[in-house]
């Protein structure tokens, strides 16, 4: 007898009382309208309950357009159920949110969406909450729903559908070019390829590297099946090992804006748990650059600065100030004025009490070290408080970039968390050369002067360090090595890039 699936943890989030309710609704992801699958497991899936669906109303609908919609919703609710089961899917009933010509919607679902949804809760196979716009206070929330236990028991029991057989449509947009709407809401805003931007280049490059991951193990072998406990919230963080499709999105509707990396599962764990992540059993280094935002501004005026940028004069100097005062300038520097660079500061101390509560207890004047800060690097201080950041962001994707292209010629997988980068441990040195050599190239194209590199910091396995590497790639034996040379691979190295796990096959285009 086959095991059951695990509950979905309705029960208290959903019924037990209206503040729990609303607690419970707040945990959601977005829709993902891009869900793919070829498998017949999931088209059997889908159109079994178009069949159902069908027989519980009176008209009859097209079956091939409602059982592509089917597979799209029924494989994001699988996927949500498979990360955490008690994740909601946040999504909009208007029908202006799904337009099948947009560049956003390669799967082409269409306003049916709703009305779809609408016929699963009816059928038994989903718990809708409806979403509301409160005008009068400013508030609103898009509708929610979740899969319940009729749904998992189809999916696993009687269908056998795994996490694996769920993919994103080959089509699937990678530049996203975004901005805020009237209501302060992010939006993705159409566009077309030009060639005074180097979209085209930057799409074919990210898919190559999209392939590259797609086709990597990537893992944290010591993850707890409950999560990682979170700073600040008491859910813990779950990661599904299946969200590796990396986008990079420009902001305030500009390519000179914005433009970093998102959507690999690593940036979304903290750092003690990254130095964890094994790449094809591979333990990892991470390395960052070391004041990059600062080193970049002070570059911008022509002044090599080689100092700590994280020190004030008549403050501790310790590891926890420097986060602090890490956090004081990249929020002095995004923020508009001084009241929002003050506020974003708070919240994240109030949001993160492990890595900042103590400040609570010094009674420290947030907006009174902001201004002695700003005070001590006069030669920038026209960035402060003037929302520079997502240029800045702009500058560090564009060494990001650089590094990236690097591996993914050479098919090496290295993650990207903005301004640090993860690797295999025996191409750490290498690594390391190309952060500097991209950091300068970069600032040559954009004809800004400079003779300072900016320090990197190591994390994880350090350069050249021997470490133990055991895999069980081969899936015949456990392998255990001491590689000593970071540029010497070991001697099963040639067997698993044989393995199909290695073989890169393109996919997104």
């Amino acid at each position: 007898m086959k095991d059951e699936p695990k509950s979905t943890g309705l029960e208290v989030p959903v019924i037990d009382s209206q503040r729990l309710k609303a607690q419970a609704l707040e945990h959601y992801e977005a829709f993902n309208i891009h869900r793919y699958s070829d498998h017949p497991e999931v088209k059997g899936v889908a159109e079994h309950i178009y069949e159902e669906l069908n027989a519980l109303c009176d008209s009859k609908h097209n079956k091939r357009i409602w059982v592509k919609h089917l597979v799209v919703i029924v494989l994001d609710l699988f996927m949500k159920w498979s990360k955490d089961p008690s994740l909601f899917t946040s999504f909009s009933r208007g029908e202006g949110a799904y337009k099948p010509k947009s560049r956003y919607n390669e799967t082409k679902v269409s306003k049916l969406i709703p009305k779809i949804i609408d016929s699963l809760v009816i059928a038994g196979y989903v718990i809708q909450h409806t979403g509301y716009i409160d005008r009068i206070k400013g508030k609103s929330r898009l509708s929610r729903m979740i899969a319940t236990p009729k749904l998992i028991n189809l999916l696993t029991i009687r269908f056998q559908v795994t996490e694996d057989m769920a993919e994103l449509s080959p089509q699937t947009e990678c530049i996203i070019l975004r901005d805020i709407d009237e209501r302060s809401i992010r939006i993705d805003v159409e566009y077309e390829d030009s060639s005074d931007v180097r979209i085209d280049t930057w799409r074919h490059d990210l898919c190559a590297y999209n392939n590259l991951l797609r086709s990597t193990r990537i893992e944290v072998p010591s993850y707890p099946k409950d999560g990682i406990p979170s700073r600040d919230s008491e859910k813990p963080i779950k990661i599904s090992l299946h969200d590796k499709f990396v986008r990079r999105i420009f902001n305030n509707a500009s390519w000179q804006d914005g433009g970093r990396f998102y959507g690999g599962w690593w940036q979304n764990i903290p750092k003690k748990w990254r130095e964890k992540i094994t790449i094809f059993s591979h333990p990892v280094t991470e390395i960052d650059y070391s004041g990059l935002h600062i080193n970049l501004l002070y570059a911008l005026k022509g002044i090599s600065y080689t100092h700590d940028p994280y020190q004030l004069e008549g403050l501790e100097q310790t590891e926890r100030m420097r986060s602090f005062l890490k956090k004081i300038l990249l929020s002095a520097i995004n923020a508009e004025n001084e009241t929002k660079a003050t506020m974003s500061v708070q919240k994240a101390i109030n949001f993160n009490p492990e890595e900042l509560g103590w400040v609570n207890g010094f009674e420290l004047n947030t907006t009174e070290i902001i201004n002695r800060f700003a005070e001590q690097h006069k030669p920038i201080r026209e960035y402060f408080f003037s929302g520079f950041g997502v240029k800045l962001q702009n500058m560090d994707s564009l060494i990001a970039e650089k590094i990236v292209n690097h591996f993914t010629r050479r098919q090496i997988p290295v993650l990207c968390v903005h301004d640090s980068f993860l690797i295999r441990a025996d191409k750490a040195v290498e690594l390391n050369e190309v952060m500097d050599s991209s950091f300068v190239e970069t600032l040559l194209e954009l004809q800004i002067d400079t003779q300072h590199i900016p320090k990197t910091k190591v994390e994880g396995v350090g350069l050249r360090q021997p470490y133990i590497v055991t895999t069980d790639l081969l899936r015949s034996r456990d392998i255990v090595e001491i590689i000593e040379n970071p540029y010497e691979r070991p001697s099963w190295w040639g067997q698993v890039e044989q393995n199909d796990n290695w073989e890169v096959k393109e996919y997104y285009r």
